[in-house]
């Protein structure tokens, strides 16, 4: 999460997911992240062995807090793209959040 001009950018590594199954929500300063995909046929497969970790989930449902809040009623209007497994979200910061210095 990084500040760029007036805009919040956030880069979310979701890999393996496609952007059909991927969902963002920001309501005051919270960020909901939930994305799901289905299980692969090879991923299905048993392994021989107890499996201990697994590398790639097939949900997530992640909150993250911004570093502003849109509790005034203010609707947030951003953009999201997706690319190569990475969601890039732009959230323009809203004008009453910086403190002006005279």
């Amino acid at each position: 999460m990084i500040e760029e001009k007036n805009d919040l950018v956030v880069r979310i590594d979701l890999s393996g997911f496609t952007k059909e199954n991927i969902n963002l929500r920001i309501v005051e300063d919270i960020l909901t992240i939930n994305a799901k995909r289905e299980e692969k046929q090879e991923e299905q497969e048993k392994h021989i062995g107890t499996q201990y970790y697994r590398q790639r989930p097939l949900h997530i449902n992640r909150k993250v807090v911004l570093p502003f809040s849109t509790s005034d009623g203010e609707k947030v209007v951003g953009t999201a793209t997706y690319g190569n497994g990475v969601v890039t979200l732009r959230i323009p910061i809203p004008k009453s959040s910086y403190i002006p210095i005279t």
